[in-house]
């Protein structure tokens, strides 16, 4: 999912605000690392720890029991440890995420990544930023022209 973080960052030419908002939905080996999400946007560090997940995914999705290493990750992301293990253990995260998921399920989303665009889903996401930016770009265009 390398075109993520354009998308994220992605600012329209003119616009001078990103067109993207992000939402957790955890799918099955996910859960775990979907759990901090809450948590760390609480505490500023959603990207940082976001993108050090998807990163480093191939270390902590085949592990049993994810949680230390899942807690080194988000804490070398910036996130305080006793903030987010006590958010964690009060299970105030997981319904969060799970809220999250069950509006996606409602939506029509079952994938991550999943984008609305205009009204349209599309999920999964290209491969190389270029595809979503021309998309991005020609919707901002659209609605920047001057009304008739």
């Amino acid at each position: 999912m390398p075109s993520l973080p354009h998308v994220r960052d992605h600012r329209a030419p003119g616009a001078g605000q990103r067109v993207c908002q992000n939402r957790e939905g955890a799918l099955g080996l996910h859960q775990p690392a979907a759990d901090q999400h809450p948590p760390e946007a609480r505490q500023g560090r959603f990207w940082p720890l976001h993108d050090a997940l998807y990163r480093q995914q191939d270390r902590w999705a085949p592990l049993a029991q994810p949680r230390d290493t899942l807690l080194a990750l988000a804490e070398r992301a910036g996130v305080n440890r006793a903030k987010l293990l006590a958010c964690l253990n009060a299970g105030d995260a997981r319904n969060e995420v799970a809220l999250d998921a069950q509006r996606a399920g409602r939506a029509g989303a079952h994938a991550t990544p999943s984008f609305y665009i205009e009204g349209g889903l599309l999920e999964g996401a290209p491969y190389t930023p270029e595809p979503m930016r021309r998309l991005l770009d020609s919707i901002y265009a659209v609605r920047a022209r001057p009304a008739k």
